[in-house]
């Protein structure tokens, strides 16, 4: 690591290995799985009910990255570090409830406030987070760095979720036990990035309070898009990972709901296929990704790394559609290494566009598009499984191929911005 990074690093990853072990709980893939097996008894009665509450947890993230423009406004001028830490206390605060809320019929819209609420503190610290890396880690090392600290985060979130589904499968007493518990552990790993410094906090912080009228973030919700309309590149971007993040989203309810019905698998098994598997397989693919991205602007990057999405989405159709649970796993898979890739370029692909005082503002930009189609893309998924199942038994599975078909989509989409864009896209990215 460059030196003046490593002590700001060192700190990082401390928070980094503890932290992820309570947001596992509420992580969207691994808390939809475990609510439909959790709840299954108590909704019985009302499953086409209890498969969109799914639906809606699994989009719970992208709903909750709506309120960014109200967090790059609350930490607007202050220290990030500090509002980041406060937003990560609250959030195993919220964890906390959901391991004591009954599972019962009224209990499950307590989970559903705890998820929801978990994931609107987390859209803050996501949105204020890129502005600490931008501060503290150089270009040259930007994306390393972040690679490794989120091939840490994704190791200790599937093993997480490995206890998890292992102790739903064993009883809900000791489900709640290792949620509680997860919560604790992670309270020292919120210490630990309270002691995180900003390099030159001072100087961002009159930057952005000297900022002009129009580049400052307000409560407005409208704000954070004033940047799409100001740069005109950053707003074509913004299209395309659009219809792209709409693909994806498509992908995660529809294979919960159905592992449990046309597969029968227990939470175990749905688990290591919806989230763990995917996770695994990010650490192994980050290094290759980060390499590319530290060399390639956002959107070159971009045209080549979507069609992993397509591919991995179309073996999992296979899988669903020819009841081959094989398929699945070898698709989980591959949607791991397009996840390492994405992973790191959702974090950092709006800084190649972004001045350094406005790096938030980009941020919200982009987590609020994020929310707005999470808004309509699990619901919509949903939506075309239960009407498809209602055809004949098994065409549910072609619900898949939607969402291949808008993923292939959006990759033609970058491949093109990659051609307007000319030189910007094939240069050096923005420092």
């Amino acid at each position: 690591m460059p030196r003046l990074a490593r002590r700001n690093y060192r700190r990082e990853l401390v928070a980094v290995s503890l932290f992820p072990i309570g947001l596992a709980v509420v992580e969207g893939a691994v808390v939809s799985v475990m609510v439909r097996k959790g709840f299954a008894d108590a909704l019985s009665a009302q499953v086409v009910l209890l498969n969109f509450v799914v639906g809606l947890l699994a989009s719970a993230p992208e709903w909750a990255n709506l309120t960014s423009f109200f967090w790059s406004a609350v930490a607007h001028g202050r220290d990030k570090v500090k509002v980041i830490a406060r937003l990560q206390a609250g959030v195993l605060l919220c964890v906390a409830v959901f391991a004591v809320a009954p599972r019962t019929a009224a209990g499950i819209w307590v989970v559903v406030a705890a998820v929801f609420a978990a994931r609107v503190l987390m859209a803050g610290v996501v949105t204020l987070r890129a502005s600490v890396w931008k501060a503290n880690y150089p270009r040259t090392h930007r994306a390393q760095i972040t690679g490794k600290l989120m091939t840490i985060q994704v190791c200790v979130l599937s093993g997480v979720a490995l206890l998890l589904g292992a102790g739903k499968d064993w009883s809900e007493a000791v489900f709640s036990g290792v949620i509680l518990g997860a919560a604790a552990v992670s309270a020292f790993g919120v210490l630990a990035y309270g002691r995180i410094r900003v390099r030159g906090r001072r100087t961002l912080a009159r930057s952005e309070r000297r900022a002009k009228e129009h580049e400052r973030p307000t409560l407005n919700p409208w704000s954070g898009f004033r940047v799409l309309a100001q740069d005109r590149d950053y707003r074509r971007f913004q299209v395309w990972m659009t219809v792209v993040g709409t693909g994806n989203l498509m992908l995660i309810a529809p294979l919960a709901i159905m592992l449990r019905e046309r597969f029968e698998m227990g939470a175990m098994d749905s688990v290591v296929i919806t989230y763990v598997l995917p996770m695994l397989v990010i650490p192994l693919a980050i290094p290759y990704w980060s390499h590319r991205l530290s060399r390639k602007h956002v959107v070159r990057f971009r045209a080549r790394h979507s069609w992993v999405f397509v591919a991995g989405q179309g073996v999992i159709l296979l899988g669903a559609v020819l009841k081959q649970p094989a398929l699945l796993y070898v698709g989980s898979v591959i949607q791991g290494i397009g996840y390492a890739g994405g992973s790191l370029a959702w974090n950092l692909g709006h800084l190649d566009f972004a001045p350094a005082h406005r790096a938030s503002e980009y941020m919200s930009a982009h987590v609020m598009l994020n929310g707005i189609r999470g808004l309509v893309a699990p619901v919509l998924a949903v939506s075309l499984y239960e009407s498809l199942k209602g055809v004949h038994a098994g065409a549910e599975s072609w619900v898949f191929a939607f969402s291949v078909v808008v993923c292939a989509a959006g990759a033609l989409g970058f491949m093109s911005l990659e051609r307007q864009m000319g030189e910007r896209a094939r240069g050096a990215p923005r420092e």
